[in-house]
Order: structure tokens, then C-alpha cells, then sequence
């Protein structure tokens, strides 16, 4: 193993922006797709709950036209970010819900219903398709990470180092895991495959300094990682492999069936957000002012791109050819993938910590100017804007003909999406 040095979901950290400005350190301080497998599908399973599988789910969701479900952050375990769809400007919004405090986290869907915390500890369940609740659990902890859908099941983590699991038709809890620190990242779905079955499981960092596997039926540890500081950021999941960065300035690599180590980097400064693989390479946007890219077969870094000194707290975005990263410095920059050199930026009014949607030709997210933005993929050029008018951390889901997005208004909104199409791979 070799060493080398350098999500929310991203870090989603308003209550804490005057503190960050001043101390680096302090981010660390505070700090997102269907498994394919049921709880009854699990033979290991000692619950009674009658979870939908993948498969069933799938076909549901595929009886109304535009993406179907967008059930962890980004929208698929190895959050890229990019999604193919078809999308027609201008969006039109549809509704808009008050929440009790403002939201840092992410919505997920499950193509009928959206799911999503705020900074009070209300996590409610409204219907897509008026913004209606339909329920909502209440925990006494902030809620800043992205939940996830698992089967049946919705399942969450909050400031008090709990991981909740609630039944996603009735918001009836069916378990909950304790750690030893806060829990400020989205959580992440895979399927471990055991001696009694193949187990739905979640995985996500906490601030005692570990990353948990959970079997997802239950809430039973599967495995857990310890690193040497707190872990922020939702893993990405690509393949077997689990990644993650921390506070103590090391992307880890490690086997999602056994929880082994596959490979540990450093970088030397704190990550915030989320690692993302693709094609065997590792690309991290970092406290550090720079967006890099790093060979997992050798630890290698393969580029490196710095053009302004802010900081990056948004994971980036991966798309066939670019790297995107919105950052502190009042700039979107879009980076090729293979040599590093700067394809385009877009200038902001504020700062994103909102980590892009790649859709449709466009790049999706919000800013601290309180504006959601889309951009041309290509070009970088403003394609069309929506005003909300307060700081937006969460990052957008798009889902059937819709786009949900929340802001530190404490709203959620959502917005039409017209001509929305099925994606087409």
C-alpha cells in the first residue's frame, strides 16, 4: 500500500460560516439508488417488514414518464453526478414547502415521495406531486446529511450520532444505530453479499472518526473503518470499492464487502465532501484551494488545478470528459478530466457549496447569492436562473418531471420540468 499526500454531500455549514472563514480547522469540526435487495430477500433478516425489492420498485417507478427515483445523494451510489435526461427550459415552480429551520441537506425521492431533513431535526416526507406532508419524524439533533432509500425503508443520520431507519410509507421508525459523534454526511447504499445472503446495507462517516457498514434490515454493524479524525462527506460507491476522505487529509479505498483497506492517500488537507472514482481514478476538490485527480493503482497524483486561493466544501461533479467544482472564490470551474487544464469557469455573486447536477446539457446548482443556476455543460454560458433569494446548500434531485431543491429559508421547492424524458441508458 502506498501513501501519497493532499459531501451535504459536500459540507453544508451556514450556522457555521463565520467560524470557517477564521479557522480551517473548524469545518472538520461540524462537519447520498435502490440496493436490488429486500429485507425479505435478506435470509438473515430478523425483521418482519415487508420491504419493496429493487426490482419491483424499478418497474413502479418506470410506469410514469421522467427519471424515476433519485433515492440516494446525486442521485447513484457513485455520485457522479450526471445523469442522462432530457430537460426543456424554463422550469416552473410548482410548489414550495416552510420547513421549521433552514435545510442543509439534500431531498431523495422515491419517485412518488420526497424525503428531507432541516436544521431542527424535522424529517418529513412530502408527496412529489404537491409538495403535501404526509409525515415527519423529529429528532433532537440537526439534520445536514442526504437521507437514503433502501427498499422500504428511508434511512437518516443526525447531529446526536444517531442513524435512524424510518418505514417510508408510515415514517415509523424501525431501528436506530448509535455512534460516538455527530453525523453531518449523506448516507450510501450497497449490497454486501454474506453466508445468509445478500445484505442491503448503509454506509456512512461519523465524528468519532469511523466509517459503518449497517445491514440496512436491521441496523446491526456489518464492519466498521476507524480513520484519524472525523468523517464528513457521503462515501461514494463504485463497484466493490468504498470511498471516502476525512479531517485528517487521507482519501481512503477499501473493499465494500470486507471493509479492508484498498488503499489510503494523503493529501494533507481537510476533505469535506466526497471522493468520487471513475475509470480508476480518484478526483477530490479539497480545502486546500485545489481540484485534483489521483491514480488508485499507484497513488499517484495525475493533476493538479489551483487558479484561486478559496477553498472547495462542494463535491465535484464527474462527467465523461470534465471535472466540474463549484467553490468559495465566487467560481464554477470545469476541468478535463485527463490533462487538468481549465475547459471553462462561471462566476457567481456567491459562494457554492452546492454540489452540481450534470443534466440534460446542463450544470445544475445552487449559490449563496440565493440563485439555482443553469449552466450550458459545454460552454459554460448561463442557460437560465431561478431566484429563491437565500443561501442555497443543498444540491438539486431530479426526479420524474421534476427538480426539488432546498434552501436556508427553510424551504423546499420544486419546479416542473417540462418535456422531461426517461433516461435513455
Amino acid at each position: 500500500m502506498q501513501n501519497f499526500s493532499a459531501d451535504p454531500e459536500h459540507v453544508h455549514l451556514p450556522r457555521m460560516k463565520n467560524i470557517l472563514q477564521d479557522f480551517p480547522l473548524a469545518l472538520c469540526l461540524s462537519g447520498t439508488f435502490l440496493s436490488g435487495v429486500s429485507c425479505e430477500d435478506h435470509a438473515g433478516s430478523n425483521t418482519g417488514s415487508d420491504h419493496l425489492t429493487g426490482e419491483k420498485a424499478a418497474v413502479e417507478a418506470a410506469a410514469e414518464p421522467g427519471i424515476p427515483a433519485w433515492t440516494v445523494f446525486r442521485g447513484a451510489p457513485d455520485l457522479t453526478g450526471v445523469v442522462d435526461a432530457k430537460i426543456t427550459l424554463p422550469l416552473e415552480l410548482r410548489w414550495q414547502v416552510k420547513t421549521e429551520d433552514p435545510i442543509l441537506a439534500s431531498p431523495v425521492s422515491d419517485g412518488e415521495h420526497v424525503f428531507i431533513g432541516d436544521g431542527d431535526g424535522n424529517f418529513l416526507c412530502l408527496a412529489l406531486k404537491d409538495g403535501a406532508e404526509i409525515w415527519r419524524a423529529k429528532i433532537d439533533a440537526t439534520i445536514e446529511g442526504t437521507a437514503c432509500i433502501i427498499g422500504d425503508l428511508v434511512v437518516v443520520g443526525g447531529t446526536d450520532g444517531f442513524v435512524y431507519a424510518y418505514e417510508k410509507k408510515s415514517g415509523t421508525q424501525a431501528w436506530k444505530f448509535e455512534t460516538l459523534g455527530e453525523i453531518v454526511g449523506g448516507i450510501n447504499t450497497f449490497t454486501r453479499q454474506a453466508a445468509d445472503g445478500n445484505v442491503p446495507c448503509a454506509v456512512f462517516g461519523s465524528h468519532d472518526n469511523k466509517l459503518y457498514c449497517i445491514d440496512a434490515c436491521d441496523g446491526t454493524e456489518q464492519w466498521s473503518v476507524e480513520t484519524g479524525y472525523y468523517v464528513n462527506g457521503t462515501p461514494s460507491v463504485a463497484g466493490d470499492k468504498i470511498s471516502f476522505g476525512g479531517c485528517d487529509g487521507f482519501i481512503y479505498i477499501n473493499n465494500a464487502q470486507t471493509g479492508e483497506e484498498v488503499g489510503k492517500f494523503e493529501l494533507g488537507s481537510y476533505i469535506s465532501n466526497s471522493i468520487i472514482i471513475k475509470n480508476d481514478t480518484a478526483y477530490v476538490a479539497h480545502y486546500d484551494n485545489r481540484v485534483e485527480a489521483y491514480s488508485i493503482a499507484d497513488g499517484k497524483k495525475i493533476w493538479s488545478f489551483e487558479e484561486r486561493s478559496f477553498p472547495y466544501y462542494a463535491s465535484p461533479a464527474v462527467t465523461e470528459s470534465m471535472v466540474i467544482a463549484p467553490g468559495q472564490g465566487k467560481r464554477v470551474y470545469a476541468i478535463d478530466r485527463k490533462t487538468g487544464e481549465e475547459v471553462w469557469n462561471f462566476r457567481t455573486a456567491g459562494s457554492s457549496d452546492s454540489s452540481p447536477v450534470v443534466a440534460g446539457g446542463y450544470v445544475i446548482f445552487g449559490a449563496d447569492d440565493g440563485i439555482l443556476y443553469f449552466l450550458n455543460e459545454k460552454t459554460g454560458e448561463e442557460a437560465w436562473r431561478y431566484e429563491i433569494g437565500d443561501e442555497i446548500k443543498s444540491s438539486p434531485a431530479l426526479v420524474r418531471d421534476s427538480l426539488i431543491i432546498g434552501a436556508s429559508d427553510g424551504r423546499v421547492y420544486a419546479f416542473t420540468i417540462p418535456e422531461a424524458s426517461m433516461p435513455t441508458k
